[in-house]
């Protein structure tokens, strides 16, 4: 059978055309799957760099990820609404002190209704968290339809310690409720950078103003110093103690003299009933075997007095092995 050269010509040219066509689509094919892998990489590794393993966001990088799982802003400045049905309004304010912070700061509220979840607060404070906690700065936020615990007795602050400044002196946190009343805490120290950066607070107790009275025998008055420890049992029901150092500074004039009456003015946090006193002379070095007669024993404050049940006279002697441990009782 003859060949047709010509048709062999059309046949290799064919074949050519479909072979280049697959080469081109091949090549098309990769370097799509090369772009994918190339931003996908890329995604990953800018996530990584704006988020830590908690799920907390850098506040230069908050998007509507990191607000759902917080909280969701309101329209009004520096306010988040937490979405609780039955849920109160909080107002918390931050006085910041010499140092300010741009660490993630989480707040965590206690009472014994309940407890309420931990919000990154510095993200809605401000312009996206920026101008938050400044130094000798308040920064004030409203939560709206928080979790109805009442007022806290409790916070828990944590700093996750980053930004180039972390480290906050926080002088005062206030906490107020829609339902009336506050809550006051006063942190004993910095919070984060070279400090740790969990810090839990208690409520601030209103202070109770009281007096005491002593007077001293006809004979025996004392020069030693005085230090007394009271104790009271509050309605929680845990004995609760004051010490007083040094009671001489106290009091104006001279103090503790043989056949009169010295008082002092103290301020405690609430003791609730007055159960016990113990006194204990600190000795001066003119004075090393000193001793000290009292009489009569009195503490008021604006509602209770307490009088202590001495076997008249009472003598006590200088050293810490003579601690005299006196039964108070109300009038």
């Amino acid at each position: 059978m003859n060949k047709n050269p010509d048709n062999d010509d059309n046949t290799g040219k064919k074949s050519g055309s479909r072979i280049e066509g697959m080469a081109l689509l091949i090549r098309s094919v990769s370097i799509f799957i090369i772009v994918i892998i190339i931003t996908f990489v890329g995604y990953t590794f800018l996530f990584k760099e704006n988020s830590n393993s908690l799920g907390e966001v850098v506040r230069d990088n908050l998007d509507d990820t990191a607000e759902a799982i917080t909280g969701i802003h309101s329209d009004a400045p520096n306010t988040v609404d937490l979405g609780e049905k039955k849920g109160v309004d909080y107002n918390i304010k931050f006085e910041t002190g010499n140092d300010g912070t741009n660490a993630n700061i989480t707040l965590t509220m206690y009472s014994d209704n309940g407890v309420t979840s931990p919000l990154i607060v510095n993200q809605y404070l401000g312009y996206l968290g920026k101008n938050a906690f400044k130094a000798n700065g308040t920064d004030i936020l409203k939560m709206k339809n928080q979790k109805n615990i009442g007022l806290p007795n409790k916070i828990v602050i944590d700093s996750d310690n980053n930004g180039i400044s972390p480290q906050w002196k926080l002088n005062k946190v206030v906490v107020m409720s829609s339902q009336g009343g506050e809550s006051i805490f006063y942190p004993s120290r910095d919070i984060g950078g070279s400090e740790p950066g969990s810090i839990t607070l208690h409520k601030e107790q209103p202070k109770v103003e009281y007096t005491l009275y002593v007077t001293s025998g006809e004979r025996n008055g004392t020069d030693s110093n005085v230090n007394i420890t009271i104790q009271g049992l509050p309605p929680d029901g845990k004995l609760k103690s004051k010490y007083l150092h040094h009671t001489n500074d106290l009091i104006s004039g001279d103090a503790y003299k043989k056949g009169r009456r010295s008082n002092f003015i103290f301020t405690s946090d609430n003791l609730g009933d007055l159960r016990y006193l113990k006194i204990a002379l600190e000795p001066r070095p003119m004075r090393p075997n000193d001793s000290w007669t009292i009489t009569k024993l009195t503490i008021k404050n604006n509602k209770n007095e307490w009088q202590a049940i001495l076997p008249l006279p009472m003598k006590i002697k200088t050293g810490q092995k003579n601690i005299t441990t006196l039964m108070l009782t109300k009038k």
